[in-house]
């Protein structure tokens, strides 16, 4: 084979030449392909890193942020609870005074409506006893 590739020099070249030209060029053409494949894995890799430390840096903040607002509505929720107690309490206290107002407007009304009884007895005597002294 080794003559056959002299004489073709000379020559006009095989298709085995034209072959092995175009598989060189491709040898070449990848190890370009390659070349820049790893300069853009290189730059993603790059990348990559650097979300992930500003990434890592919000998360952090984030959970910062999180547990604050969870540790405050903790303190809001017991405050309320606190507000909701003397609230019952309050509305107990109302509903025994209510109540007691009834029972006192009750027993007023009683005592009224017996008074009037009474003044109009007495104003019936007092009448009663004028005729009574008139007509002596």
């Amino acid at each position: 084979m080794p003559e056959i590739a002299q004489e073709n020099k000379n020559s006009e070249p095989t298709i085995s030449d034209v072959l092995e030209r175009i598989d060189n060029g491709f040898k070449g053409v990848d190890k370009q392909f390659e070349e820049i494949l790893e300069a853009v894995n290189d730059g993603f890799t790059a990348t990559e890193q650097r979300f992930d430390s500003k990434f890592g840096s919000l998360e952090q903040k984030f959970n910062s942020l999180e547990q604050k607002v969870d540790s405050g509505f903790g303190s809001v929720n017991a405050r309320l609870d606190l507000i909701e107690i003397d609230l019952k309490n309050i509305k107990e206290r109302l509903t025994k005074l209510e109540k007691r107002t009834i029972e006192d407007v009750d027993a007023v009304a009683r005592d009224l409506m017996v008074f009037k009884k009474k003044i109009n007895e007495l104003e019936k005597e007092i009448n009663i006893l004028k005729l009574r002294s008139a007509t002596v």
